[in-house]
């Protein structure tokens, strides 16, 4: 991403740095949405590593999610508590293998259980590709 964005309010968001693509072969991932929309039916491998700065209080936690769902049981997730002593800077990372219709939309979304002042660092990054 090119900036950082800051969050004043808890609760679950869509990874909002995600505007640059280093590569999009198919053009498949939209930096105005930040959707992936699988082309065709098959299996999709995807990945996310996301800095927070500044979560403190409660926890964070980081879903791969299918279709807008924030059902973290059913789907690739992280969860960090936001511990005082080592939650300035941290990253969370998560890898899924998912089984997609065409169409069916992927993004990376975060919850930030109760902390209402917390930074989505632009260093950030999310992939993904077909696999069979």
């Amino acid at each position: 991403g090119n900036s950082s964005i800051n969050i004043t309010t808890t609760g679950y968001h869509t990874w909002a740095t995600f505007n640059n693509t280093r590569f999009n072969i198919g053009n498949n991932f939209s930096t105005s949405t930040k959707l992936f929309t699988a082309p065709v039916n098959g299996t999709y491998a995807f990945g996310c590593n996301c800095r927070i700065d500044a979560g403190g209080v409660g926890y964070f936690r980081i879903i791969l999610s299918i279709n807008g769902s924030s059902a973290d049981n059913d789907q690739g997730h992280s969860i960090r508590n936001a511990d005082a002593a080592t939650a300035f800077y941290h990253s969370q990372e998560v890898t899924a293998l998912y089984q997609l219709s065409a169409n069916d939309n992927v993004r990376v979304i975060v919850e930030a259980n109760s902390d209402s002042s917390w930074t989505m660092q632009s260093e950030s990054q999310f992939w993904g590709y077909l696999v069979a």
